[in-house]
Formats: structure tokens, sequence, C-alpha cells
């Protein structure tokens, strides 16, 4: 009676053949560089800044060659504020 079970609001299917091309096209990236995506409003209750600062915590181990990319997917209030955090972490290449 006390646990509720919320099914995931995205159809995932949609989105399972996405091509991935055109987004790496989009960012400038060629298709062997590794990306870590984030997917979610930057609002303070889904904490981009500890996705932030995990990919800030594995980027200078650079594990490939080319380096890994951190995409942000979705906009929100703490857009201007993880800018300026990803340039303080001379990252601004590798975050988009």
């Amino acid at each position: 009676d006390k646990a509720v079970t919320i099914h995931n609001g995205v159809r995932v299917e949609k989105y399972a053949t996405g091509n991935a091309e055109v987004a790496r096209r989009t960012l400038g990236l060629s298709a062997d560089v590794p990306l870590v995506v984030a997917t979610s409003r930057l609002h303070p209750q889904k904490r981009p800044w500890d996705t932030l600062a995990a990919f800030a915590g594995i980027a200078s181990d650079n594990f490939g060659t080319p380096p890994s990319h951190l995409v942000f997917v979705g906009t929100g209030p703490l857009e201007a504020d993880l800018r300026e955090q990803t340039a303080k972490l001379n990252l601004t290449d590798r975050v988009h």
C-alpha cells in the first residue's frame, strides 16, 4: 500500500532508432568521439552541477583518444551558471 510504481514518462522506443550522426555533426564532433549525455531540465532539483563535477573528475583522465565530451540535453534556469562553471573548469571545448 505504501509503494507506488511510476512508469517512465518517455516512450523510449520512439528514440531507440535515433541517429547520433546528426547530433555529432551539429556539435562538430566525429563519429569516434565518446559522448556522455545528460538529459533533464537544468534545474537545482536535477543537480546538473553534480553531472558537471563528475565529468570534470574523469575528463582529466583522458581515457580515450579522442577524449569524451559531455552533452546536456535540456534547458533551464541554471544554464548560464553551468556555462560559467564549465569555463572555470576549462572544459568549454568538451561540454555542450
